[in-house]
């Protein structure tokens, strides 16, 4: 009997990727030079804020997909055809689309935490505190892998993330992307498209309408 190659169970598949992942990360710290496994990290990092950026700009509240992502979408489509043989399904809806970046991003985390983890290893040895962040590193790391699975989870049955895990953004992206909060307030919520008009300005509004009645 001809030898069959066993299949991967589709619910496997994001727990298999995150965790090569996740061994990626590891060996980059672990095999290249400290310089190189730092510029990764930051490459990854800005593609995660990128991310970020899209999804909560762009797509997370659009009624349709922006023409600058379409023209993405296609050429994408016509990779994967030539590549793959394989042309994926058509994505109409922006919150579809932004799934799938999130689940790039929760990917590209898991390799930043796996490379993280090796690199704490490594500079402290065995040292308790350096066992002590490098097993925080590696839990983040995995559980980045089953928030991948879970958003995988949502693609296949092909709906999007709802809002609250579509707006599930690592702790290193928000401190970058967010801006700080100014004159002791908050920062704005990630709904907060607009800052509130400041009272001066308000007031100036207020004046010039009443001088125009008059």
């Amino acid at each position: 009997m001809p030898h069959q190659t066993p299949e991967i169970p589709p619910a496997a598949a994001p727990f298999l990727a995150g965790s090569l992942a996740v061994l990626a990360g590891s060996a980059a710290a672990l095999w290249a030079p400290a310089s190189v496994a730092t510029l990764l990290a930051l490459v990854a990092l800005l593609r995660v804020c990128w991310i970020d950026e899209n999804i909560r700009g762009d797509l997370e509240h659009a009624k349709r997909i922006p023409a600058g992502y379409v023209n993405t979408i296609r050429l994408r489509h016509r990779l994967s055809t030539r590549l793959f043989g394989a042309t994926p399904s058509e994505i109409t809806c922006p919150r579809m689309l932004a799934s799938q970046m999130r689940a790039q991003g929760h990917a590209l985390f898991a390799f930043i935490f796996g490379l993280a983890a090796a690199l704490i290893a490594a500079g402290a040895g065995e040292t308790p505190l350096g066992l002590v962040g490098a097993g925080a590193a590696l839990i983040l790391a995995f559980r980045r892998v089953d928030r991948l699975a879970l958003t995988d989870a949502h693609l296949r049955r092909g709906e999007p993330l709802p809002v609250h895990l579509l707006d599930d953004r690592g702790g290193l992206s928000r401190l970058v992307t967010n801006a700080p909060a100014t004159d002791g307030g908050e920062a704005d919520e990630p709904g907060d498209a607009w800052p509130a008009p400041r009272r001066h300005d308000t007031e100036h509004r207020h004046e010039t309408t009443r001088t125009r009645h008059r």
